[in-house]
């Protein structure tokens, strides 16, 4: 059954860097610009944090030297289902609906027979039941 699935399930880890400037007049308060690991900020085609930036930088806006701030978010990324109508959708709940055909998947990509036969005596809760893939495109 796996040849529907276009994307398997993967474990995905993004780094964001900001640079940021802490206010010496207001606690709590500052500026923060999107930044590579190196703390080169990027403000191209926006005006306003280039403004920004630059009287950070040139010390008109009264902040503290910028501080390279780094996270890391890690998360799952559902697998991705072509499903037999052609219309495609995520996989991420333990069963999962077509908004299109209502044709109904498994996690694994496997076609569930359709609701009106499932037995009430399964482990399944009613919002295991209840969750429908998310449709993409």
């Amino acid at each position: 059954m796996t040849e529907r699935i276009i994307r398997r399930s993967q474990r995905v880890e993004t780094q964001e860097h900001n640079l940021f400037f802490a206010s010496t007049t207001v606690p709590g308060a500052g500026f923060s610009f999107k930044c590579n690991a190196e703390g080169a900020v990027d403000v191209a085609g926006n005006p306003e944090a280039a403004e920004n930036y630059r009287k950070c930088v040139e010390g008109v806006h009264q902040v503290q030297k910028g501080i390279l701030t780094s996270r890391t978010h890690r998360y799952t990324e559902p697998a991705l289902l072509r499903c037999e109508c052609g219309h495609e959708l995520e996989i991420p709940a333990f069963t999962n609906t077509c908004i299109n055909c209502g044709r109904e998947y498994n996690s694994s990509g496997q076609r569930l027979a359709p609701r009106s036969q499932w037995c009430e005596d399964s482990d399944e809760t009613v919002s295991d039941i209840l969750k429908v893939g998310h449709h993409v495109g």
